[in-house]
């Protein structure tokens, strides 16, 4: 085979006796995100490590055994993309200097466990690994790591898409807006008719999960530090936490919960001193809260841990979490493993059920309604039917197919550091930039507001006595959020 196509550009005049030794982002396709989830979950950061992986070879070795039925399609891909990787482990790469290492290759596994595919009700698929998904009342975002956003309805019709620079690492909500952290270093708001960057963290951080509380963000990345701004993007603290790998950062209005190779602990939203930790026997790769709990999955577990850090249960799967969920009652626990397994457990710790989803590794998920929604390393979202009545049907082999949604390949928003101008102000909010003690900062203009409350606002926007019209202005606290369309005013209505 030609290796060059398995090789990142920079690495195809490397001698081939030197390839085994690079990094395994050296590899098309594996991104840095994935490169840290192969170290976290299998200690692998070489191609001669990919290679070397006892469970590749296993796959490959029961795929070469397997008898070459043309009836079976699905066993003839994995066939297909096991003999890729093998060679690609073996035969490529290129070197990135010691850079973390990150995640799976979990497209190349597919559990054949004995239990029925998952009631999945339908399936959207992407064109990259998607480790972002959000889900309310309004509908379901998804990110994947070719940068593309989608907002869904409940019956998977597309809203809205919106295309980043780089990959989405994750999608997260703060009351009623939605942030979508990416790849460049920015968090961008998703609320408007464009992306727009909301937050701008270190460029050189490689950031592995956000959350945000209140307008506050909390940043974990690879080398374990975590950071905390305000809404306005000023500094709370900046602290290295007890492990590297921070995979799970969750906050509330009492800490920044931090999961990563130690374990789990609490940092106060102060100085970011810690208030407790936990530590655990392996690294966590995925972390859920709800209002008094953690649930966090550290190798084939799932541990509870309320919020002071009193462990709770453990959740025990048959292979890496990936990630896991709850139900706003705890009554149900969900995880997601590495070869496609999805599980369910009652409160008390037991497994109800196990069942698969045919597409590759759960990346992550959240549970709404009785649905479970689920993103996946192929580019999928499914919604699963995770009411009793659908899993007694998939256990059955009686559960419908789910249908299946291609993205649409045109119309995505892109990103956008600048806006439209209007003189006409009518039904709209006036605000103004000024300089306050050294800083741009942006206030509301209009009748009705607290004139000395702040706005958060786009950074790349600002520049001293311009102002702007937006459609509507929420508060949150004691500032304001702008919602809608922003627009630069020339001369206003009267």
């Amino acid at each position: 085979m030609n290796i060059d196509n398995a090789l990142k550009k920079a690495y195809e005049d490397l001698p081939v006796r030197q390839l085994p030794s690079q990094h395994v982002t050296a590899l098309q396709g594996i991104s840095d995100r994935m490169a840290d989830m192969l170290k976290d979950a299998f200690g692998v950061t070489t191609i001669a490590d990919l290679a070397n992986l006892k469970f590749a070879e296993w796959a490959q070795a029961i795929v070469e055994l397997a008898p070459a039925d043309n009836s079976d399609a699905l066993a003839r891909e994995d066939a297909i993309a096991q003999r890729l990787a093998g060679a690609a482990a073996a035969e490529a790469a290129a070197a990135q200097p010691a850079a973390p290492v990150q995640v799976i290759t979990p497209t190349i596994t597919r559990s054949k466990s004995k239990q029925g595919d998952v009631p999945a009700l339908w399936r959207f698929t992407s064109r990259g690994a998607a480790f972002g998904v959000f889900v309310d009342d309004s509908g379901c975002w998804m990110g994947n790591q070719k940068g593309e956003i989608f907002l869904l309805d409940h019956d998977a019709g597309v809203i809205k898409q919106f295309k980043l620079p780089k990959g989405v690492m994750c999608l997260v909500a703060d009351g009623t807006f939605t942030y979508a952290g990416c790849d460049d270093g920015n968090v961008y708001d998703l609320t408007g008719d464009h992306p727009m960057v909301a937050y701008t963290i270190e460029k050189s951080a490689n950031i592995y999960w956000i959350d945000i509380i209140d307008g506050s963000l909390g940043v974990g990345d690879s080398k374990g530090t975590v950071a905390a701004f305000d809404f306005e993007q000023q500094p709370l603290f900046k602290t290295k936490s007890n492990g590297s790998s921070c995979w799970m950062i969750r906050c509330d209005k009492d800490a920044v919960y931090v999961g990563n190779s130690y374990g789990v602990e609490a940092r106060s939203w102060a100085d970011g001193s810690e208030k407790w930790s936990h530590r655990l026997k392996g690294a966590v790769l995925f972390g859920w809260q709800e209002e008094t709990t953690l649930y966090v999955g550290c190798k084939s577990k799932v541990h509870q841990l309320t919020k002071d850090g009193v462990v709770g249960r453990s959740y025990v799967c048959d292979r890496p979490v990936f990630s896991c969920s709850a139900s706003e009652d705890g009554r149900y626990v969900f995880a997601g493993d590495s070869a496609g397994d999805v599980y369910c457990f009652d409160e008390s710790g037991d497994r109800l059920w196990k069942l698969r989803t045919d597409a590759s590794s759960a990346l992550s998920m959240q549970y709404h309604r009785q649905r479970l929604y689920v993103v996946t390393s192929s580019g999928s979202l499914l919604c699963i039917d995770a009411s009793p009545e659908g899993i007694a049907k998939a256990k059955a082999g009686t559960a419908t197919a789910a249908r299946k949604i291609a993205a649409p390949t045109t119309g995505a928003r892109v990103a956008r550091s600048t806006v439209d101008a209007t003189s006409d102000s009518t039904g709209k909010v006036i605000v103004e930039c000024y300089t306050d003690g050294g800083r741009l900062r942006v206030r509301p203009v209009s009748a009705g507001y607290h004139h000395d409350w702040h706005i958060q606002f786009p950074r790349a926007l600002r520049a001293d006595g311009v102002k702007f019209v937006v459609d509507e202005l929420v508060e949150c606290g004691n500032f304001y959020r702008a919602r809608g369309s922003i627009k630069h005013l020339d001369s206003p209505s009267r």
